[in-house]
């Protein structure tokens, strides 16, 4: 079986997606497991448990819940055997069903073991904020549950929401847990629009914004998905008066407070870009995109928070179908495209 979906995979990008899809369910009928996807997932919900508003919903044991268990990816487990969708799939959900911990209340937050700085800040902390609307701003007997990944975007955003560290149960230290009561929020999916609850969180850092004072911000990007111009995209930035930053290292904190100076704010398209949250309505945002990678992330979010948004390709007219498989590919910027492009736009 994962023999053939590596053979699938190299086959190409359609194929290889639905391979992927074909195997993972071949898998779970094999192992007794049933998948709960959207929307059937928000019916399940609305109809078993009991709606805290921002599409937080809490799952209680009863007669229709016998057992409620999160494995060490994160993934939800209904009754020992249905999988709930809350997040992007639930493949990591077919093995790694060992709770070492049990608790009374938890919030569910993430079901990946992957998580990058766009998806904590637009998919996960607005959960956070939803269950402190919910439970209190010190989440009282709730423990938040999630894979981390150790970054310090979340230790940084955790510190600004206030939250206690006795609340944080890192699922892939404690090897999966069971629970009397869960709390969840699905996300929708792939290249939705984001859930609104992202306003939770923009209001909840608003004290950490700026007034607009003009700025153009330009966000570089190294590693993958890396430009392999970039000085030359930077150059022709320059007579704009963009000024190039890179978030890496920065505290949030820095990034919230100079993100909203911004009267533009543009980038390689990346998790950078996820910054616009705080970014003032009406503010420029222009989003460069690789040529086999284009996903409407930025698009929608920028819809979503009153922005005007504009899309440049990297190398106009040879967009092939956009796919996973591509996010990490290198490209280069077609710069008199790009010139002419700029001018268009100032």
């Amino acid at each position: 079986m994962i023999k053939s979906i590596f053979t699938h995979l190299r086959s190409g990008a359609a194929d290889a997606r639905k391979a992927l899809i074909r195997s993972a369910f071949a898998v779970a009928r094999v192992a007794g497991v049933t998948v709960t996807k959207k929307p059937a997932l928000e019916w399940f919900l609305s109809t078993t448990g009991q709606s805290l508003g921002h599409g937080l919903y809490e799952l209680r044991l009863g007669p229709m819940v016998r057992s409620l268990e999160i494995n060490r990816a994160g993934i939800v487990r209904v009754n020992r055997r249905q999988l709930l969708e809350i997040d992007y799939g639930t493949t990591q959900g077919l093995t790694g069903w060992r709770p070492h911990q049990r608790m009374k209340c938890c919030v569910h937050l993430w079901s990946q073991r992957w998580l990058g700085y766009y998806h904590w800040l637009i998919d996960v902390a607005p959960k956070i904020c939803a269950a402190q609307e919910a439970y209190g701003r010190d989440l009282a007997d709730w423990k938040l549950c999630w894979p981390m990944v150790g970054s310090a975007y979340e230790a940084q955003t955790l510190a600004l929401l206030e939250v206690p560290a006795d609340r944080i149960v890192n699922t892939q230290e404690s090897g999966g847990l069971s629970a009397e009561v869960l709390a969840c929020a699905p996300i929708p999916w792939w290249e939705e629009p984001p859930h609104p609850r992202v306003h939770l969180l923009r209001k909840r850092l608003e004290a950490h914004l700026a007034e607009p004072d003009g700025t153009r911000l330009f966000i570089t990007r190294v590693g993958t998905r890396a430009c392999v111009n970039q000085s030359e995209v930077l150059d022709v930035l320059a007579r704009y008066d963009f000024r190039p930053v890179d978030f890496g290292t920065m505290p949030l904190t820095e990034q919230i407070r100079l993100v909203s100076t911004a009267e533009t704010v543009g980038g390689f398209h990346g998790a950078g870009l996820a910054n616009m949250l705080w970014c003032h309505p009406g503010t420029r945002i222009i989003d460069l995109l690789p040529p086999d990678y284009q996903p409407k992330w930025f698009a929608n979010l920028s819809l979503m928070l009153g922005l005007r948004y504009h899309s440049l390709e990297a190398q106009p007219g040879t967009v092939r179908e956009a796919h996973w498989s591509q996010m990490y590919d290198s490209y280069r910027v077609d710069i008199p495209a790009f010139r002419a492009a700029l001018a268009n736009i100032f």
